[in-house]
Parts: C-alpha cells; structure tokens; sequence
C-alpha cells in the first residue's frame, strides 16, 4: 500500500523543525506501508520565520522519505477564504506528476485549511480514498470564519476517517457536521529514544546554562496563541515579590520576538528572560533535560508535543487548561491553571519549583502515547477505505454509508 502524505507543515532543508509532528507521523506510518510526503511551500510573500518562502528544493529525500515541494503564492491578508483555492490551482499540477512516480493507493491530508481541503481535491481528481488529520488551531481557529468553515466541513465529509489529537477536537468537528462515527480519537506521541530521563548538570553544561540555577523552560513558536505575555507579566509579579530565583528560557522564533523583548524590558525582567531563537531539533532533548520546569501559558492548543517530551523527559508542566491538554496531564505531574492568568501563573510556578517530583514517574505518565497507536488507526483507515474503494462501495456519500454499514 502506498500513502501520499499532503501537508504545507512539513520538514524541509531550510527549515528541518517545521511541522515535526507531521514527520514523525509519516516515519511512524511508513513502518507499516510505502508513504511519501507533498509538503507545498508558499513562496511569496514570505513569513521567514516559519519556513514559508524558503529555498527548499522541489524534491528532496528526508530520512529515507521522498519528499516533493511544490511552491505556490498566496494572496497577502485579503482573500484568506480562497486559499485552499489558489493552492490547489498551484499544486494540483505538481501532484500529477508526482503521482506518476508515486502511484499513491491513499491520500493522508493533516492540517484542516488549506492542507485537507486540497487534499479532498486531489482524492477526488485521483478516485482515491482520503484520510484526514487535524491540530488544533486549524478547526479552533479557522473553521471560525464561516466561509472556510463551510469549505473544511466538506473536506471532512468527503474523508474516509478523520484523525483528532484530542476529545476536544472530536467535539469540535462533531458540531461542526462531522459525523461522529467517522472520527478518531489519538494523542500526539513521544518519541523515548530522545526524550527521558537524564542528568540535568550534563545537559546544562552543553547548553552554557548555570550548573547550579533554576531554569524555567518554554520551547515553541513565539505567536500569540502561546500567550508568552502572560509568563513574562507572572516573572514580573514574582520579581516584584521577591521570590524570583530561576531564568526563563523561550527556545523558538516567531513574529511577536521583538514585542515580547520589549515587554521584558517594560516588566524589567529582560536580565532573567534569554531569548534562545530557534534551535535544533536533536537540541530540544538538551533543553527538557536541563529545565527543572517547563511551561506552556497557550491560550489554546490541541495535543502539544511539547508537553510529551517534557514529561517524558522527567520535567514538571505548569500549562493552561485549554484544548487537550487537560487530556495529557494531571495533579501527579503537572499544575494546570486557567489561561490568560498571570496571578494563577505565578503562584503555580512558585509550586512547581518547590514540589518534590519524582523524574522516573514523571517520564512513566505519558509512557502510552505512541506514534505506532496512531499510525496503526490511520493504517487500518487507509486500508479498509482502499478495500471499500475497490468493490465500488467508497465513492462520494457512499463513504459515509460505507462507514455505517
């Protein structure tokens, strides 16, 4: 069985980070069948930061996975409800000559707009099944706006089987209009090869970090919905106090970098916050390690593999109680506060730091999340939907009545 995997948040040369979930979805799939990867880059105007505009090449092999990057423009702040529209016009040409070296059996679209939309397309254009993956934002979010609601409504009714990383978003999509029958329920995965337990002096030393200090970690892209201004005006209040005494450390780039330095300087808290800028990826293992605390202060979220790693890693979690992440942590390893709370924040730092947390325990509590559980559902989707295809009982609305039957 061969599986196209299509999606713009995917890894490239110039952008190795750029949707590593997706990838290490793809490497867990491809254990079970042949999967190969169109991952579309916008080329202009560009958001350097997040890999868009990048000189990646049209075609290039990641860890053994054919990769193709087809390049396509998108309308600047007007039009946003077309751009599933100008994608497809793009790279629909790009797919069909992809498909003849690759005679794909199953598309596996992720990410709800422009991605699965397009992805729906190319099903159709191809008379092949689809399976369908979302995040988070992109149904919290988007499927807000009414008109790209209406398009990612179709997309998903036009899916075999439709993956969530979380109970929140199967709610979402069921009130959406998704029947609930199609969709899928799996976590995110940790990787334990890189992420557990290990010595945080050692990882402080390779990382130029205080041996001895408290150091209060956060590794993620700096956009709003991470609501890093809530963490910088927590520091504050406990600057304030007198009961600051760790360095937070913001490992990730993104548009809001120079806000929220300014807002640093503003709190008078710049000394203790260091903006690390975007790492490697065979580094965020280091920077878990060397944490004594992670936080995400998200506004909303799906299934955030940062959470994973750092518990896997050994670490405590200070997080938000918003999207799925209540469904990762609980009172045994993390503090979970409510969101937009710089008073609750702080106060659930001060816990954090001074809570006895065993490492081994810590790292044991998201020991079942696993890319193979999810990669085995989205096996057995892309299966059962290329069987239904074959015996002309997948086609259109058919799907539906297939999945009922």
């Amino acid at each position: 069985m061969k599986v196209l995997l299509f999606s713009g948040y995917f890894p490239n040369e110039s952008d190795p980070v750029r949707g590593l979930f997706n990838f290490q979805q793809a490497q867990a799939l491809n254990r079970r069948c042949e999967v190969a990867a169109v991952a579309p880059i916008q080329w202009s105007p560009v958001r350097r930061w997040h890999g868009a505009g990048s000189k990646a090449p049209g075609y290039e092999v990641i860890d053994g996975m054919p990769t193709w990057h087809p390049k396509y423009v998108l309308s600047p702040r007007i039009g946003r409800d077309t751009h599933a529209a100008q994608m497809a016009a793009a790279v629909l040409p790009s797919l069909a000559r992809v498909r003849r070296e690759f005679p794909f059996d199953a598309i596996f679209a992720t990410w709800a707009f422009p991605d699965v939309i397009v992805g729906a397309l190319a099903a159709r254009l191809w008379n092949v099944p689809l399976i369908a993956k979302v995040h988070g934002s992109d149904i919290n979010v988007t499927a807000e706006f009414p008109r790209r609601r209406a398009q990612i409504r179709w997309a998903m009714n036009e899916a075999h089987r439709v993956l969530a990383v979380s109970n929140a978003l199967h709610d979402k999509l069921a009130a959406l209009g998704v029947p609930p029958e199609k969709i899928m329920v799996h976590h995110n995965g940790v990787d334990p090869s890189r992420f557990y337990p290990a010595n945080a002096a050692d990882a402080r030393g390779k990382l130029g970090l205080s041996p001895d200090g408290k150091h209060l970690v956060f590794v993620g892209f700096l956009v709003e919905a991470k609501a890093l201004h809530v963490l910088l005006e927590a520091v504050a209040r406990l600057r304030a106090l007198g009961e600051l005494d760790f360095t937070t450390h913001l490992v990730g780039a993104g548009p809001l970098e120079n806000d929220l330095r300014a807002r640093a300087e503003a709190l008078g808290v710049a000394d203790v916050v260091r903006f690390e800028g975007l790492r490697p990826h065979e580094e965020i293992p280091l920077w878990m390690t060397a944490a004594d605390v992670f936080c995400l202060p998200s506004i909303r979220e799906g299934c955030p593999n940062v959470i994973l790693e750092a518990l896997a890693s050994g670490r405590p979690v200070v997080a938000t109680r918003v999207g799925g992440i209540p469904e990762l942590i609980g009172d045994e390893n993390a503090i979970l506060i409510p969101p937009s709370n710089p008073e609750a924040l702080a106060v659930a730092l001060q816990e954090a730091f001074r809570r006895p947390w065993n490492p081994q325990a810590l790292s044991e509590s998201v020991s079942r999340y696993s890319w193979e559980t999810s990669a085995a559902a989205l096996f057995d989707a892309a299966a059962e939907a290329i069987a239904l295809r074959k015996q002309g009982k997948l086609d259109g609305e058919q799907a539906l009545a297939g999945n009922r039957s």
